[in-house]
């Protein structure tokens, strides 16, 4: 269909268009026009101006205003017009196509399309990790809104308002465990390390180290073991992002219970850690302990012998008569006894 020019429709019959623009679309429901203000609108706009925004359409003004649906492309040329001097039968029109929940569905579609071609090839990205997934999501969402914020007025509060509602849960969330997503929340405290909450049974002065540097390193870690390592119901610990600072290699800490050492229970304990993190391959060292195999690594961390403490082990309460820190140096501090594994 030859596209109706602008002269055409001021300079014919306006009935036609007159109906049309009383016709009761969901975006303007029961506006009125007449000869004369449309004539007002039509003539005392420039025409140039209006021809070439109309000319991104493909259609003529008419038709867009027949249109019982219209396109972010068609919403942005009455936008546009409304603004060229402000007139106010198109300014009404706006208005209503900003109040409309037509308008806020085809912002969020727009988005929603566009947010799905990002993540794919995010996804499809192995140099990025998965954790790193919400924080680019978050960014992509930023910047989409601001740059069609700059054409589609309130589109800006639309997608972000949808995002917080509906979309940050979901990245926040995707394909991280319980145990991670709680580090997560807590990689910027200000402590050292965040301790989970578990029991607290005595302590036997030995613990185990598994290495890690950053936080992506902490994640692989809970990803493959954090499950199993909270189902021991040990007391553990994980560098936040102020811990990693120190560059001491000690991304996780388990405290081994006495009644496991006794029991010689700790090596299943060890094994059972080698397997879930066997596709771990950060291996470097830690100052003042021993390796066991692989990241982990083990000490003992009181200024007694294990064979000196008190029977059934050290009372969480007690922990300050019995730890002294070991930065550096020998895994048992100097103690003469036993290795962890000649107790067996």
């Amino acid at each position: 269909m030859e596209k109706i020019k602008l002269e055409n429709v001021i300079l014919g019959d306006l009935s036609e268009f007159i109906n049309s623009m009383n016709k009761k679309f969901p975006l303007y429901e029961g506006q009125e026009y007449t000869d004369e203000n449309i004539l007002d609108i039509l003539i005392g706009t420039n025409r140039s101006e209006i021809e070439k925004l109309l000319s991104k359409t493909g259609k003529s003004l008419s038709e867009i205003i027949e249109s019982d649906t219209l396109t972010l492309t068609e919403i942005n040329v009455i936008f546009e017009i409304s603004k060229i001097n402000n007139y106010s039968v198109y300014t009404e029109i706006k208005n209503k196509i900003l109040d409309s929940e037509e308008y806020k569905n085809k912002i969020i579609e727009v988005f929603n399309t566009s947010l799905d071609e990002f993540t794919q090839k995010m996804m499809s990205n192995e140099k990025i990790s998965k954790i790193d997934y919400s924080n680019k999501v978050k960014k992509f969402t930023e910047s989409f809104s601001m740059l069609i914020g700059s054409d589609f007025e309130n589109s800006e509060k639309i997608i972000l308002d949808y995002y917080d509602s509906k979309i940050k849960d979901i990245w926040d969330d995707y394909d991280l465990n319980e145990v991670s997503n709680e580090y997560l929340k807590h990689f910027s405290d200000s402590t050292d390390f965040y301790t989970f909450t578990t029991s607290q049974p005595n302590y036997s002065g030995w613990k185990i180290y598994i290495y890690g540097d950053n936080k992506n390193d902490i994640i692989e870690i809970l990803q493959s073991s954090g499950p199993y390592i909270k189902s021991l119901d040990f007391p553990f610990k994980v560098a936040t992002n102020k811990g990693l600072t120190n560059k001491d290699g000690k991304g996780l800490i388990i405290y081994l219970p006495y009644n496991t050492i006794i029991n010689k229970e700790f090596k299943t304990v060890f094994d059972d850690l080698l397997t879930k993190l066997s596709n771990y391959k950060n291996n470097g060292q830690i100052s003042g302990s021993k390796n066991y195999s692989g990241p982990l690594y083990y000490s003992y961390e009181f200024k007694v012998a294990f064979r000196k403490l008190p029977k059934g082990g050290v009372k969480y309460s007690e922990l300050n008569k019995y730890y002294v820190p070991n930065v550096g140096g020998d895994y048992m501090k100097g103690i003469k006894q036993k290795d962890l594994f000649d107790n067996e």
